[in-house]
């Protein structure tokens, strides 16, 4: 009898470049949920006013949607690993903002207002525009063909597992013990899946060279969208 690991359903998890990225995802992804619900309620708690949440979408959506198309075109060309390391680093930096702002709220809320914290998700929108179409792009090249059907279903599951685990942790630590243990567990979680996508080792791809500029091959897959049901 086989062991259950051994299974059909488990066998893109032998892959061990598989198995990191599922932990990079699922601490990204947990990271990422848990710093929106904390912000929303730092920022209802400053402002009480829920146009300010409103806006917390808005600033964040906007550099996610712009940058997005872009960064399809130069995900291609370049080293994905290495643009989500980088693009890690930026959340990172944007989840540091705010614990330190955190730590001293009414210092920095009366010097500088809510800008700090409008500046953090402004990064979080710029690399989760660049992240999106990286992560799928890079899952493809860890995995062989015949298991990327397995792996997207594994990394479905885990992206779900983290997006009910993370708000509810992020809203527990908020409401039982504060905001900055709470912003300390995001800029924890975002470290870890920072040394996670360090782990991966990934070959070169494969750079198929049209003569496209960035903009004719945006508005070729724009077009290739709406034609294609």
């Amino acid at each position: 009898m086989k062991p259950w690991f051994a299974s059909e359903a488990f066998a893109v998890m032998h892959v061990k470049n598989f198995r990191y990225f599922l932990f990079y995802r699922i601490f990204m992804t947990m990271a990422a949920l848990m710093q929106s619900v904390i912000v929303g309620w730092q920022v209802y708690d400053l402002t009480h006013n829920v146009l300010w949440l409103g806006l917390i979408g808005l600033v964040e959506v906007i550099p996610q949607v712009s940058i997005s198309l872009f960064a399809g075109h130069y995900i291609d060309l370049w080293n994905r690993r290495k643009i989500i390391n980088y693009t890690t680093l930026l959340l990172i930096l944007g989840s540091g903002i705010l614990l330190v702002y955190s730590a001293d709220m009414s210092f920095f809320s009366l010097k500088y207002g809510t800008f700090p914290i409008f500046i953090a998700i402004f990064l979080t929108g710029l690399s989760r525009g660049i992240l999106m179409p990286a992560q799928i792009a890079l899952l493809g090249q860890l995995v062989p063909r015949n298991l990327y059907a397995n792996a997207a279903t594994w990394n479905s599951a885990n992206w779900q597992m983290a997006a009910v685990i993370g708000p509810a942790i992020g809203g527990m630590v908020y409401g039982f013990w504060g905001i900055v243990p709470a912003y300390s567990i995001v800029f924890g979680f975002y470290t870890l899946s920072f040394f996670m996508i360090m782990f991966i080792k990934s070959g070169r791809h494969e750079v198929i060279e049209t003569g496209e500029g960035v903009f004719k091959r945006i508005r070729s897959g724009i077009g290739f969208v709406f034609k294609t049901p």
